[in-house]
């Protein structure tokens, strides 16, 4: 018995040590993050978003976006991407062979046609249909790239990536929604660091779960969203998810400074703010 009872209060002394060197680790990486942190906002490099935001200086970026059968919801999701905050960018959304309506919706709603494309071929990849660009200048920051599905993800980025104006890509998807300010924040490293910058990353999270309904319409899974933290992000959330069921719910929404209008085809508009 005494035996057991040595081994017992050492393994007892063990996992003690063990937990105040694994709670101290952790309060060290706390320090440090918070030395470093401030030192970065006092550093002499560092930008403001909006400096970025309002420069005509700013590094040229290309986010593609491969859709495959996302025919629901992808006006919306394109308008989405559409909004971001940062003046020298382009959005690639890469047909990847869909075999619903994704590509017809598209050249009605943006006012999409067929153009000659100096397709260059860096990086091989299955058969490419055709380029479209909008008629309407309020798009012409909007490019799609029909090519044949060769059930890869990496196959339709590659596409895109031949297709890309801009030596900076970032690789999303369709249906994700991005922040008004995520380019801004991506490219910031390029600019303020003087080490050579490879890439750049960000948080994502998820809506499953966090379903509602809307005249017995549940939404649900509707999108994954890189972290939100404003009214007007929330809100952009909110307003995309409703208008992807809009046909079935007959409601509609838009948002303006976190407020959102949700419209109802019988008529008739209600108000909530978020926050």
């Amino acid at each position: 018995m005494n035996t057991l009872g040595n081994i017992l209060d050492a393994l007892e002394v063990c996992f003690g040590i063990y937990s105040i060197a694994y709670m101290a680790m952790f309060c060290a990486l706390g320090i440090f993050s918070y030395i470093e942190i401030k030192k970065y906002y006092n550093s002499k490099i560092y930008l403001h978003n909006d400096v970025i935001i309002k420069s005509n200086n700013t590094i040229g970026v290309s986010v593609i976006a491969p859709a495959y059968n996302e025919g629901q919801t992808i006006i919306y999701n394109v308008k989405s991407l559409l909004s971001q905050e940062y003046p020298k960018y382009e959005i690639i959304v890469v047909n990847d062979g869909s075999t619903d309506d994704s590509l017809e919706k598209l050249i009605k709603e943006f006012s999409l046609i067929k153009v000659d494309f100096f397709y260059n071929e860096k990086i091989k990849t299955h058969t490419v249909r055709g380029h479209y660009k909008s008629t309407n200048p309020v798009y012409k920051k909007l490019l799609i790239v029909d090519k044949e599905n060769n059930k890869s993800k990496a196959d339709a980025l590659n596409a895109g990536i031949n297709s890309a104006r801009y030596s900076k890509i970032i690789c999303t998807d369709v249906d994700c929604i991005l922040r008004k300010d995520t380019i801004a924040i991506l490219v910031k490293p390029y600019i303020e660091q003087t080490t050579k910058t490879i890439a750049t990353g960000a948080a994502i999270t998820t809506t499953t779960g966090s379903g509602f309904t809307i005249n017995g319409i549940t939404v649900g899974d509707i999108a994954a969203t890189l972290s939100t933290t404003t009214a007007s992000d929330a809100a952009d959330v909110a307003v995309t998810a409703i208008n992807a069921i809009s046909d079935k719910s007959g409601v509609t929404a838009s948002q303006t400074g976190g407020v959102i209008t949700l419209s109802s085809k019988n008529g008739g508009d209600i108000k909530l703010k978020t926050g």
